[in-house]
């Protein structure tokens, strides 16, 4: 099986669901052919108005 965007975002809408009550925000989710790496995970912290 190669897995497609759509089944990804199937996946997440399914366990956010099932595990979280539908809570978590969607994600940006990316394809790549690379061939060094299984995956990856990059994020960026959201600042609170008071600059914290």
């Amino acid at each position: 099986m190669r897995a497609t965007l759509e089944y990804i975002k199937q996946k997440f809408d399914e366990y956010n669901n099932l595990m979280f009550e539908g809570k978590l925000k969607p994600l940006p989710f990316k394809l790549s052919n690379a061939k060094s790496f299984l995956g990856a995970v990059f994020f960026q912290r959201e600042k609170n108005p008071d600059d914290t």
